[in-house]
C-alpha cells in the first residue's frame, strides 16, 4: 500500500472520529438548556430546531414561523447573528449577515419578481450596492 493511500485512509478515519466527538447532545426536557441540540415548538406554531447555550438559541438552526416565514443561520444569544437566509411569506428571500437579528452588513434581497438588491444593510435597511469590478 502507498504511502499517499495509507495516509489518506487514516486521515479520513480519524475525519470521521472528530466528526463525531463535537456532535452536542440532546437538550433535556427536564433541565436547563445549554451546550445542546433540541426542538422548541411554541403555542403560536412557530418551530425552532437548533444548537442552545445558556438557555438560548446559540450557534447554527432554524427558526420556522407559524406563517412559513423561515430564518436558517447562526443565532448568538437568542438573535439571528453572522451568515443566515430568511424566506418570507411572500418568497422574496435574504441571503447575508445578520446582527443583533437585524440584517447587517453585505447580503443579497432577491424578490419574487426578480428583481434584487444586493449591497449592503444596517440595522435591517439596504444602504448601498455593491460596484462590480
Amino acid at each position: 500500500m502507498s504511502k499517499y493511500l495509507r495516509f489518506s485512509l487514516v486521515g479520513g478515519l480519524l475525519l470521521l472520529q472528530s466528526s463525531q466527538t463535537f456532535a452536542l447532545p440532546d437538550c433535556s426536557k427536564s433541565g436547563p438548556m445549554d451546550n445542546c441540540f433540541g426542538t422548541v415548538t411554541f403555542t403560536s406554531g412557530s418551530r425552532y430546531v437548533g444548537e442552545f447555550k445558556d438557555g438560548n438559541y446559540s450557534g447554527q438552526g432554524t427558526y420556522t414561523y407559524a406563517d412559513g416565514e423561515e430564518y436558517v443561520g447562526a443565532f448568538k444569544e437568542g438573535l439571528f447573528h453572522k451568515q443566515g437566509t430568511y424566506t418570507y411569506s411572500s418568497g422574496d428571500k435574504y441571503v447575508g449577515e445578520f446582527k443583533n437579528g437585524k440584517k447587517n452588513g453585505r447580503g443579497l434581497y432577491s424578490h419574487t419578481d426578480g428583481t434584487s438588491e444586493e449591497g449592503f444593510f444596517k440595522d435591517g435597511e439596504f444602504l448601498y450596492e455593491t460596484k462590480v469590478k
